[in-house]
């Protein structure tokens, strides 16, 4: 009889597995074998269930990366017009993904284990697959640990080639005069994470990639919205430890590119449901939610094709419009998470509009954006509607 991690393996991906994209998007490793077929997207590799480990690189663990002449300094340096330094002291204190193998030891964890009879979910690959990186044993390095949760090289790729030569200053500026992303993949295993289509499919990878059953058991639901977890939920005891482009419509962009990701994304999971025989009736809701956003996009912003959203014009006038017309879909919107995903989009694409004019964030932003959240956590459909209205009519 199967246990229960026999449905969610941890993913070691083959050459095979990591295929190309386009244009500016991430490609395949080469495959070095005439007449074999073209692999899949890095993208669809990356999507999941849960976290992709790159394959025959050594993963060196989270304690290479720190130092105060690394990311580990008290406070950044401006380094070829970035500021740099401090990032693993941000994640470390600040950063929810630095406790989710913690979280595993926790009460309700424990309880989620018991129903699903997981003996223990601190070594379930069922777990693991999203509450660390699930490096297999060849594959670490010496001062790889699992404890280290969701750590540096889950998300910017195992640091065997380039931990040292990414250390000069200016060398991520020199590569990409040389190198598209396919060349950062292929020469050096670095995931760049300043494509968005890749930032989001790696977020989608667990949080839109959560097994019915484990739904049952009483993990926390499915629910993604791109500007939001990017910015951590706007939980005041959260940091992130990057920053994002400014005065590039980076906000609009941001939404548009994780409502693309995130429906294919739901339609996955809800496919995935749908061959164990689960009840798909919540996937399909989330769908549709998307589906609305997409829409949207589409009409605004000329595609839904997440390679192509990262690529395209929008201006603040597309962005106000699309903020308005995602505000009108208040009037239907009839659960809390619904709610939450309008209003954090309607929240990006007013914030990128204040960006392309070099401006602030300000208390009517602040004000408007927290009651249409606040509207959305307590149900209240006529306040949702008032504030989302309200929050739109910023996008000037």
């Amino acid at each position: 009889m199967k246990t229960a991690d026999a449905n969610r393996p941890i993913r070691v991906l083959s050459l095979g597995a990591l295929g190309a994209l386009s244009g500016a998007l991430l490609v395949a490793l080469v495959s070095g074998a005439s007449g074999r077929q073209p692999a899949p997207p890095i993208t669809e590799a990356l999507a999941g269930p849960g976290m992709s480990v790159l394959p025959r690189l050594i993963y060196m663990g989270n304690p290479t990366c720190t130092g105060s002449a690394c990311h580990s300094a008290d406070s950044p340096s401006d380094i070829a017009g970035r500021m740099i330094g401090d990032e693993f002291n941000i994640w470390s204190d600040s950063d929810p993904h630095a406790n989710a193998f913690r979280s595993l030891s926790d009460d309700l964890s424990k309880q989620i284990a018991e129903r699903l009879s997981i003996p223990d979910a601190t070594v379930s690959g069922r777990c693991l697959t999203c509450h660390t990186m699930p490096v297999p044993e060849p594959q670490r390095g010496e001062r790889f640990d699992v404890r280290n949760a969701v750590g540096c090289e889950a998300c910017h790729g195992p640091g065997e080639k380039y931990l040292e030569p990414h250390t000069a200053e200016g060398w991520y500026g020199r590569q990409r005069e040389t190198l598209d992303a396919r060349g950062f993949l292929d020469t050096w295993g670095v995931i760049d994470t300043t494509n968005i289509s890749v930032r989001a499919t790696m977020c989608t990878a667990c949080h839109l990639n959560i097994d019915r059953d484990l739904l049952d058991a009483g993990h926390p639901p499915l629910k993604f919205e791109m500007f939001g977890y990017d910015n951590y939920v706007f939980d005041e005891g959260f940091r992130r430890h990057w920053s994002n482009p400014k005065g590039k419509m980076f906000d609009a962009r941001l939404w548009a590119v994780g409502q693309a990701v995130a429906l294919q994304a739901a339609k996955a999971q809800r496919d995935s449901w749908k061959a164990k025989g689960w009840d798909v009736a919540d996937a399909e809701a989330l769908i549709r939610i998307y589906e609305q956003g997409v829409q949207i996009v589409r009409t605004h912003f000329g595609s839904d094709v997440p390679g192509a959203l990262d690529r395209a014009e929008i201006t603040p006038a597309k962005a106000g419009a699309a903020a308005k017309d995602l505000a009108a879909l208040a009037a239907g919107a009839s659960t809390p998470l619904h709610m939450e995903v309008l209003a954090y989009g309607v929240g990006a694409l007013v914030a990128a509009c204040y960006d392309a004019k070099g401006a602030e964030l300000d208390d009517n932003f602040y004000d408007a954006f927290f009651d249409a959240l606040d509207a959305a956590a307590d149900g209240d459909a006529g306040a949702f509607k008032d504030s989302a209205a309200a929050l739109a009519a910023l996008a000037t």
